[in-house]
């Protein structure tokens, strides 16, 4: 990923907080001249042997196969928007878009059939709201569960993070531009703005 001096961000607390913050990601691994691409959620874990990416897929999603001892890519978004020319003080500008990603590469690992259990558990008690639904889930839910799906994990050998806020314009400029996301009311813009801000302390 191309990644300009002004975009970079290297604080790993950062950039471990917003994988877990915007962690339905894109799985990408190159196998037999084309690319097998999923979208899923994985789950953060840092252990005492590295940092390990966690997740499942239904095994007709033969991409487990293919990514098997594989390097593999995977790529975390957040939030993204358009960015007007006419909010620069300089009219000569160009528009461009501001957004925020980390791609993480490492490799990919199956799991066996009991730690397949423990993550399906662990991923669903992660995102689960409903408390009660989360009481009725017995043994034989996760164990019949985990016969439809393969989980993984991926090693993880390198983060690489971009947040492009604006960080190439002048404070005036980003101010304004600040002030003209937060008309558009929306939730993309009120993120963009949010995350201007912050790169701008």
């Amino acid at each position: 990923m191309y990644v300009p001096k002004n975009f970079e961000i290297n604080d790993d607390e950062k950039i471990i907080s917003f994988i877990k913050k915007y962690n339905f990601g894109v799985m990408i691994t190159y196998y037999d001249d084309e690319f097998r691409t999923t979208h899923l959620p994985m789950v953060y874990k840092k252990e005492e042997d590295g940092e390990y990416l966690y997740g499942h897929m239904a095994i007709a999603n033969d991409h487990w196969k293919i990514a098997k001892n594989r390097k593999t890519l995977c790529v975390f978004d957040g939030p993204h928007h358009y960015i007007s020319p006419k909010w620069y003080n300089i009219s000569e500008s160009v528009p461009t878009w501001d957004y925020s990603t980390v791609h993480v590469q490492g490799i990919f690992e199956l799991l066996d059939l009991g730690e397949n259990v423990t993550i399906l558990k662990e991923m669903l008690h992660f995102y689960l709201i409903d408390n009660d639904m989360q009481e009725r889930m017995e043994e034989g839910y996760f164990k019949n569960m985990s016969n439809g799906v393969k989980a993984f994990r991926i090693k993880i050998e390198q983060k690489i993070c971009k947040f492009k806020m604006s960080q190439n314009r002048s404070v005036a400029d980003r101010i304004k531009i600040i002030e003209n996301l937060r008309k558009i009311r929306s939730q993309d813009a009120n993120n963009v703005a949010d995350m201007i801000e912050k790169e701008m302390e």
